[in-house]
């Protein structure tokens, strides 16, 4: 099991991508401004996104879920949409890669002749685990028998999230890969069904987190 101070758990936000452009006749494209050219141009820049325009320490991941325009195989639409998660384990880099992804797909579009919006729609914080109580709860775990795995990050999100804004947070990771009667398939996953072994795991995670805040934490006046 994996306990970290500071952030494991990314922000989530989703960004709706619109470009607008002129239709036409597929078989005469320079008498149209094609938005799909356009949106395909700005989806493929914003992989830019993390992989240069953010400190490569930094976690951070955008994936495009959906794209849709058109409706004939030889007719070039007025607009194109498409839409995709945003994820940054770091909340200083929430906002720069909101701003950035702006950047790049009006700009984007501006080159092939299209006008173009992106609306962000916020999700999750970041979840940030408080050093003290991430400390606490390491020194204890041993002692209920579990053992320490090596530091568990994530680019999932989670509205756990949330109390972090008015509270110290703490999020423990409880793994079951290889373990006893434990299915070989991922999260969410429709067969995603934990064994009672793993139950137990968890019930003494969350006491030795308990027992972590109760014992490092200054009592409330």
């Amino acid at each position: 099991m994996s306990v970290e101070a500071g952030p494991v758990n990314a922000s989530s936000d989703n960004l709706r991508i619109s470009v607008e452009g002129s239709g036409g006749h597929g078989a005469y494209p320079h008498r149209a401004h094609d938005p799909i050219l356009a949106l395909s141009h700005a989806v493929v820049a914003l992989q830019s996104l993390v992989s240069r325009r953010l400190d490569p320490t930094h976690s951070a991941v955008f994936s495009v879920g959906w794209v849709r325009a058109g409706s004939a195989e030889n007719v070039i639409p007025d607009a194109a949409e498409a839409g995709g998660t945003l994820r940054a384990l770091e909340p200083t880099d929430r906002e720069p890669l909101r701003e950035t992804a702006r950047e790049i797909v009006v700009n984007t579009a501006r080159a092939h002749g299209c006008a173009a919006r992106v609306e962000v729609i916020e999700g999750e914080p970041a979840t940030v685990n408080d050093p003290t109580l991430a400390e606490a709860a390491r020194s204890l775990l041993p002692e209920v028998g579990l053992e320490l795995a090596p530091a568990m990050r994530s680019c999932g999100s989670d509205d756990f999230g949330f109390y972090g804004r008015v509270s110290q947070t703490l999020m423990l990771f409880v793994g079951m890969k290889d373990g006893p009667n434990t299915p070989d398939v991922p999260l969410h996953h429709p067969r995603f069904l934990p064994p009672e072994e793993a139950v137990g795991s968890v019930a003494r995670v969350q006491a030795v987190a308990f027992v972590a805040a109760a014992s490092s934490l200054d009592p409330v006046p």
